[in-house]
């Protein structure tokens, strides 16, 4: 099945373009991240993220030799957008993040696959592609998929406190499957952590995360209770219960928009 989605992606004339360009320098570039977990659920991604191993000043002299239009607004974190009017695709230096502090971190780049995946929040986030369908896949997201399992990589404690923004997507992902497969252990980390969510991350953010939410096919298993449909899950209560104090009304109408669709 994915090969049949890496067929339709290099058939782009953008992205055929892009992984030749580093290609013929001699250097591995690859996909990752949400365009190969999709099509490892057979849905369709309009989203492109490629990891390449070499620094974001050789991509981007690499894209300016091939008349590549690019924004290097994050190029100090090693992530060049390349720009086109229908897709986002986003070109990322392999690199290991560290000296966390809520959503920042400082980071160093690699040229090992192995160590750019340990930064990744979830298993099947991992996941990386070979423009010849060749796939690393470090930490079994692909089994995690089969399972109906959304896993933290590593200890899911430090993953949350690195980016506090990972408990809105943990609910996210869990809506991509119909019956979950919950690990529950981290139940208990999230509640520990959710005080310092609205601390650490504009809301925003957490719109953003929210609207990708309602577009997945099975958006109920992020706003209820995954035991109890007529619950809503204690991250959704604690938003509700944060942003009233705030008055924040464009968050509290999306969800209130959301649920009533339930």
């Amino acid at each position: 099945m994915i090969n049949n989605f890496l067929k339709n992606w290099l058939s782009l004339e953008i992205i055929s373009k892009i992984t030749n360009s580093f290609l013929s320098e001699g250097l591995d570039i690859r996909f990752v991240g949400g365009c190969v977990r999709d099509s490892l659920l057979n849905i369709e991604s309009l989203d492109f993220d490629l990891c390449v191993n070499c620094s974001p000043y050789l991509i981007e002299e690499i894209l300016l030799k091939n008349k590549l239009l690019f924004n290097n607004k994050w190029k100090k974190y090693g992530s060049i957008n390349i720009l086109d009017e229908n897709l986002f695709i986003q070109i990322t230096s392999l690199r290991e993040d560290y000296n966390h502090s809520g959503r920042k971190a400082d980071v160093r780049f690699t040229t090992n696959f192995k160590k750019d995946a340990c930064r990744r929040d979830f298993s099947f986030n991992a996941i990386y592609l070979t423009p010849n369908g060749e796939i690393s896949d470090f930490f079994e997201g692909i089994k995690d998929i089969k399972e109906n399992k959304v896993r933290f990589i590593g200890d899911a404690q430090q993953r949350i406190e690195e980016d506090y923004l990972r408990i809105v997507r943990y609910y996210r992902f869990l809506a991509m499957f119909k019956t979950p497969n919950i690990i529950f252990e981290y139940h208990d980390i999230i509640l520990q952590n959710l005080k310092k969510l609205s601390l650490n991350v504009s809301n925003d953010k957490i719109l953003i995360e929210l609207d990708k939410m309602a577009k997945n096919p099975y958006s109920i298993n992020s706003f209820m209770d995954i035991n109890n449909s007529l619950k809503k899950n204690v991250l959704i209560e604690y938003l509700i219960q944060i942003w009233t104090q705030q008055n924040f009304v464009r968050g509290l109408d999306k969800i209130k928009l959301q649920l009533n669709n339930f």
